[in-house]
């Protein structure tokens, strides 16, 4: 017969075990996987059936929930429920916008007047994208740039010179393959190389969702910033040629991340009071690089900016000297991006080159140079 245990050792084995599953509990750290979940659905759509993604979405809440419920009984701060509204607009590979999201028409038809939103011809007749370049703008920051290129800037493998028009999934998929193989042509700073120019890009639109599809992930060796603005370059990009702001979820075919620091998953564009995040401080949106005018008749150039009090400095040289130069305001100071207008006075014949700038209010030094090259016959 076995002896009975001493009450005092049982009460004293009782106290250690608890003692030690409270440290196992305080050690554990909730994991919803919401991130890992949603980018393995992306990389699924292609092959279940529709019915399938809104299950893995009911999964995906079923799963923050129970996190929610394990951090409350642990007394720590719950994680956030999945579509709830951010207020700052970053992107990050945390929780995402619901899919049931409003979507709102871009701005990338560029102004040229107060209601005007006409996208700007090129020289060559071929239909003009958005297009987005990560660019380098001085005192060691980066941002995006627009450019409005041809659509044939990148062959798309057919004999005739392509069409796209805006606002369709055909012209969004060729934005994301200019701005990630185009040659920027405003750009006076080093652009961001982020991916292969033999990537593939395939768009869908699910709703108010954009689905980007990619055949590679992003160059490696890159840094963090430049890895993030590289994603946003492919966000920036597919909104504007379809005109319409939505959750974008990008996924590599073979499966992994986009990049090291960045995982396949939905991301967006910052709220417009937040576009500092994202751009570079001056664009030029029009008229398009290689413009001639007419000898003794002005030139209106336009575009917009991001810039401490609005300011755009503007400088023309020819022959590479400076032959005029001011200032002009913009709609509206950062972090919201406001339009500019410059007008021109008759030019005697000859080659030029127009600078918009901002100068720093530190030093006067020249950060987000951009250029238009044009010339007055």
């Amino acid at each position: 017969m076995t002896p009975a245990s001493d009450p005092d050792d049982l009460t004293e084995l009782e106290k250690r075990l608890r003692a030690r599953l409270r440290e196992e509990a305080d050690a554990m750290t909730p994991d919803d996987r919401l991130s890992s979940i949603q980018g393995e659905a992306l990389r699924q759509r292609g092959r279940r059936p529709v019915w399938l993604w809104p299950v893995a979405s009911a999964a995906a809440v079923a799963l923050v929930a129970v996190g929610v419920w394990a951090a409350v009984g642990r007394g720590t701060t719950p994680l956030p429920t999945v579509g709830a509204p951010t207020t700052s607009g970053a992107t990050t590979a945390g929780p995402t916008p619901s899919a049931t999201s409003s979507s709102t028409t871009t701005s990338d038809a560029p102004s040229t007047g107060p209601t005007a939103t006409a996208v700007p011809g090129d020289p060559t007749g071929a239909t003009p994208l958005p297009a987005y370049f990560v660019e380098a703008v001085g005192q060691g920051q980066i941002g995006l740039v627009r450019e409005f290129v041809a659509a044939d800037a990148v062959p798309t493998g057919g004999t005739s010179t392509p069409t796209f028009r805006l606002g369709t999934v055909a012209a969004a998929q060729q934005a994301v393959r200019l701005s990630m193989a185009a040659t920027p042509r405003h750009a006076t700073g080093a652009t961001v190389v982020a991916w292969d120019p033999s990537t593939t890009v395939s768009v869908s639109l699910r709703g108010v969702e954009i689905d980007v599809l990619l055949s590679r992930p992003g160059r490696t060796g890159l840094t963090p910033e430049q890895q993030r603005l590289a994603v946003q370059q492919v966000v920036w990009a597919v909104t504007g040629g379809l005109q319409q702001n939505g959750p974008v979820g990008i996924v590599v075919a073979s499966g992994g991340s986009i990049f090291e620091t960045m995982p396949a998953n939905i991301y967006k564009r910052p709220a417009t009071d937040q576009a500092s995040r994202d751009v570079a401080p001056v664009w030029i949106d029009t008229p398009a690089d290689g413009t001639t005018v007419s000898t003794g008749k002005g030139l209106t150039v336009t575009g917009q900016a991001c810039t401490f009090e609005a300011a755009v400095s503007w400088v023309v040289e020819r022959n590479g000297r400076e032959v005029s130069s001011g200032s002009t305001t913009a709609s509206s100071g950062c972090p919201v991006m406001g339009s500019w207008s410059v007008t021109l006075g008759p030019l005697p014949a000859g080659n030029y080159v127009f600078h918009a700038r901002e100068l720093s209010a530190k030093d006067g030094s020249v950060r987000g140079d951009q250029v238009l090259t044009f010339a007055s016959r």
